[in-house]
């Protein structure tokens, strides 16, 4: 899900939710339609096919409540961002969002079990990304 070594965090760059428990939901899409599950794998399964397929991220959002941080940022690739989600109770990742085409995120918010996300990618106004914290692979994707 997120390889961390010192400083340095390390993602996935398949476009995909990773979950703690290993499971992977690939996803087809763009900002302009939404995104969708095409594909369950493993976290195993992607690491043994494409075991370099790993990039950094750079947090520039961080969120708090009651039970979540909720990061955000860019990655090393231009035009891919991330979202994480944080449990603050677990003292674990729940899951990382990665989009290879999404652009930076310029906020985030938690709001009724929502993590809200918007990115620049609909200049000047933005997308925004909805993912339920239980099911993030429920994405909504709204031109603003």
């Amino acid at each position: 899900m997120l390889r961390i070594d010192g400083n340095d965090k390390k993602y996935r760059i398949e476009d995909a939710i990773y979950y703690r428990d290993g499971r992977v939901a690939l996803l087809r899409g763009k900002p302009t339609v939404g995104y969708k599950v095409h594909e369950w794998t493993t976290f195993d399964e992607l690491e043994k096919n494409e075991p370099d397929w790993w990039g950094d991220i750079y947090e520039m959002h961080k969120v708090n409540d009651d039970n979540y941080i909720v990061y955000a940022g860019e990655t090393s690739y231009g035009g891919a961002g991330f979202v994480s989600l944080y449990d603050k109770n677990k003292k674990e990742y729940r899951w990382v969002l990665h989009l290879n085409e999404c652009n930076n995120f310029k906020s985030i918010s938690v709001e009724n079990g929502v993590v809200i996300a918007i990115s620049d990618y609909s200049f000047p106004n933005g997308t925004e990304f909805k993912l339920p914290v239980e099911t993030p692979e429920l994405i909504e994707v709204t031109e603003l």
